[in-house]
């Protein structure tokens, strides 16, 4: 028990085991349960505008879900790679001082509270180890595999730079994501509070991020610089604040 509660911590994904012989007993199983949600709801499931509405709906969370059926250490395998030229040392990445960055990833999730879907805009970081890199696309397949199953932002920032830092083994992670939520998400347990972007006033929102290694460690200037380049990109991020001596440094950097 304690090896598996090790596992959920640190973002490694188990086996799972499914009770249902085959992916159209799930699918019929959810378009019955949709059926139930309709007549609950005083709706007739067979009229001509939801006849094929179940079916539909059923097909949506099977692919809004299926991060439950892979693993990140899958998709990352095969995609390390060394940098060319350069001793084993850590943070090289061709001498720009070390730090990776994705921004601006667009993904959404299924929110475990309502299960009503909500957008996030992810942002990943990592200082490389021993002279190996992985192909940027991979860091957004990561966070892919993570969005697609029930979420809750916080769980989902800790489970997708656990995963990143465990199939890449680098020095850190850094992970900041911005949720939007539907109007709802006063059901909801999760925090959201009103957006203060002007398109998304009729939306919550909640802030969320994760570190690891060289991130969490010292003085975490990585971490600062990291939040600093996404705050000058216009990004809105947990905790994030700079100075303006800070704002022209890093635009000259940036530049």
């Amino acid at each position: 028990m304690l090896a598996v509660a090790a596992a959920a911590k640190w973002g490694e994904e188990e086996e799972a085991t499914d009770p249902l012989a085959s992916e159209a007993e799930r699918t019929l199983l959810i378009e019955e349960a949709v059926k139930a949600l309709l007549q609950g709801l005083r709706e007739d499931h067979e009229r001509e505008g939801l006849r094929r509405m179940p079916h539909r709906m059923a097909e949506a969370f099977r692919g809004g879900t299926r991060g439950y059926k892979q693993k990140a250490k899958d998709i990352v395998q095969g995609a390390l790679f060394p940098e060319a030229g350069l001793n084993p040392g850590v943070g090289h990445v061709g001498g720009v001082g070390g730090l990776v960055v994705v921004r601006d990833i667009n993904l959404f999730s299924y929110c475990e509270s309502c299960l009503l879907p909500f957008s996030i805009k992810c942002h990943v970081g990592y200082v490389p180890s021993r002279g190996r890199v992985v192909g940027l696309s991979k860091l957004s397949r990561v966070a892919d595999v993570f969005v697609r199953r029930f979420q809750d932002p916080k769980r989902l920032a800790s489970e997708v730079c656990a995963a990143l830092h465990n199939s890449i083994n680098p020095a850190g992670v850094a992970v900041s994501l911005q949720c939007w939520h539907m109007k709802f998400s006063h059901l909801c347990d999760t925090n959201f509070t009103h957006s203060t972007i002007l398109d998304m006033q009729s939306w919550g929102t909640v802030l969320a991020s994760s570190r690891s290694g060289v991130f969490k460690e010292g003085k975490n200037y990585l971490w600062d610089d990291f939040t600093s380049l996404l705050i000058l990109s216009g990004a809105i991020i947990e905790g994030g604040d700079i100075n303006h001596s800070q704002r022209q440094k890093m635009k000259f950097v940036v530049l």
